[in-house]
């Protein structure tokens, strides 16, 4: 029971700090609604179909339908990357998962999504998704989840949005 509450604290522990971490102070003239923004783009990603059947070469093909909702197929992934796989081997999944993100986040934010696994030695991160090579720039909201798979495995997945820097426009 011990080992059950000190595993508990560390995953609120890690868990806050991630978010802590991503999560900066709201901008000068921001309404605050960023942060609202960025919890449902999460809940809306994970509830969604994956909108494009697809076919993991494992150690037998895995067929992936339209219709798998976008969190399951993270924790298969996850679960599989705990067993071994490879990240290259849900790169197709991967890629559509990227995809599906660039079609709900509205402009001008750029995003990061981040699944780690939690354990009593910290967290170790399994998957990353981004269109940017910088998703902690000068401000960025951030939301997460907490999902414990079947075999009482901890994880917790992070999006991060942040601004994307305006072109500059030369004046004529």
């Amino acid at each position: 029971m011990l080992d059950a509450m000190v595993f508990f604290a560390i995953a609120l522990l890690v868990s806050s700090m991630l978010v802590s971490q991503a999560r900066q102070e709201t901008r000068p003239g921001s309404t605050g609604g960023e942060e609202a923004y960025v919890d449902s783009v999460l809940l809306a990603f994970l509830g969604a179909s994956v909108g494009s059947s697809v076919r993991l070469m494992l150690e037998e093909p895995v067929e992936i339908e339209s219709c798998e909702k976008i969190g399951d197929c993270l924790m298969a992934e996850l679960h599989s990357l705990r067993d071994g796989h490879s990240t290259e081997d849900f790169e197709p999944l991967n890629a559509i998962l990227t995809a599906v993100l660039v079609s709900i986040v509205e402009k001008p934010f750029l995003f990061s999504l981040s699944a780690y696994e939690v354990s009593g030695s910290g967290a170790t991160l399994m998957i990353q998704l981004q269109n940017t090579e910088d998703p902690t720039g000068e401000t960025a909201y951030a939301s997460s989840t907490n999902v414990v798979d079947d075999d009482g495995a901890l994880f917790v997945i992070v999006l991060q949005l942040r601004p994307a820097a305006l072109p500059e426009v030369d004046r004529v």
